[in-house]
């Protein structure tokens, strides 16, 4: 049993295009007061005048009560995977939903369904289920471009460079962005990323921001690329939201293609060394295919890609938007440079005047390899140990 006081307000029984005086009395929008006690509700005031604009859901409800459940309790049918969402015996609740302003669909504007005593109970856990889902859109919603530095970026290339296995991704877009010398465009930003601000030489910046330039510096018609960096790897509530974003700005700004790397792994004996690691690519569209079959890139056929190079295959495939995905084989706990030099080659071979020496990667690969192997063999039993620190380049 539950009992309690909602009060509410921004719900109608119905809605129109616009809030004007002219509109009936239940076309606009009202405030009520409920006094609930189990299946009963009874409005304590009249409905209020129309205070949000009617094509907005409800903003905002307030609920303070007693849940009358036990612990043993189960949910009404049709709930069984929301038991989680039972209170304890006799707990106090003050419930705040705050709920994303979107139109309604045409169908919802006819009217409301009315709610029988049968369903009253599922409906409040239903509630509940889609407050999340609407903090998720809200989410999404919240995630925003902010431009520094005007460009002119059609058919450029886009890069980006959020966290994935082994670094691989953000050991690319960094050296890219090192090597030609990229000029800071702008960030992205949200309310829900991570509160920080990265000092580098003494000037601040943001978690989440994007370089731009020319692929051929000093050349008047070179082509651009653009590169996103990310000091933090994204939760999956954030990923939807990010590769969105990032594919709308790409496409309004009327770029060629996004390249996403990602590392890849293996499972492999332990201690088998194999000579040549793999190295696969995946593309969103038709065309893509057929530029890596042309370049003599494996294409990679069977498997999960998780996270953001997922989203945006998956994304390019339903706007037709071509995304090259690159999966060069890492370490899994450790940063690899080695695998980041590869995916340069395959981008020197999609992107010929691009042209990066990539000799760079594989020496400073070499120099952790090495490092590597000496740590693993003072870690063995009557190895000598010592207190040499790892390279932190990319850390």
């Amino acid at each position: 049993m539950w009992w309690g006081f909602t009060w509410s307000f921004g719900s109608s029984e119905r809605t129109v295009p616009t809030p004007t005086r002219t509109a009936p009395y239940l076309c606009l929008r009202r405030w009520t007061l409920r006094l609930s006690h189990g299946d009963e509700s009874t409005i304590l005031l009249p409905p209020g005048r129309a205070i949000l604009p009617s094509r907005d859901e409800a903003q905002f409800m307030w609920t303070k009560g007693r849940e009358a459940f036990s612990i043993q309790d189960t949910p009404p049918a049709g709930d069984a995977g929301l038991s989680s969402l039972h209170p304890p015996p006799r707990q106090i609740a003050s419930l705040l939903y705050i709920m994303s302003a979107t139109p309604l669909r045409p169908r919802d504007r006819a009217g409301r369904q009315k709610t029988t005593k049968s369903d009253m109970n599922t409906k409040k856990y239903l509630n509940l289920e889609y407050n999340n889902d609407a903090y998720r859109v809200e989410q999404m919603d919240e995630i925003k471009i902010y431009d520094y530095k005007k460009m002119d970026l059609r058919d450029a290339v886009v890069v980006e460079g959020f966290p994935s296995v082994g670094l691989v991704s953000t050991i690319v877009a960094n050296y890219i962005v090192t090597v030609l010398n990229l000029d800071l465009l702008g960030v992205m930003d949200s309310p829900f990323f991570p509160t920080v601000s990265v000092i580098r030489g003494g000037e601040p910046f943001s978690p989440v921001r994007f370089y731009g330039g020319d692929i051929e510096p000093g050349r008047r018609d070179s082509k651009k690329i653009v590169v996103f960096l990310s000091e933090f790897q994204p939760p999956s509530t954030l990923i939807k939201g990010i590769t969105t974003t990032l594919l709308d700005w790409a496409q309004d700004n009327r770029c060629a293609y996004l390249i996403s790397p990602e590392g890849l792994i293996v499972e492999r004996p332990e201690g088998l060394e194999v000579k040549e690691k793999l190295l696969f690519a995946i593309g969103s569209t038709e065309h893509v295919k057929e530029t890596i079959q042309a370049k003599g890139i494996p294409i990679f056929q069977e498997g999960l890609i998780s996270g953001i190079p997922g989203v945006l295959l998956n994304e390019g495939k339903r706007r037709n938007f071509d995304v090259f995905c690159i999966l060069s084989e890492t370490h899994e706990n450790l940063p690899d440079a080695r695998a980041a030099a590869r995916i340069i080659e395959v981008m020197n071979a999609l992107i010929p005047e691009m042209g990066l020496d990539p000799a760079p990667l594989y020496k400073e690969a070499s120099v952790l390899e090495e490092k590597m192997k000496e740590y693993q063999k003072m870690s063995k039993p009557g190895g000598k140990r010592t207190t040499t620190p790892l390279p932190s380049m990319y850390g």
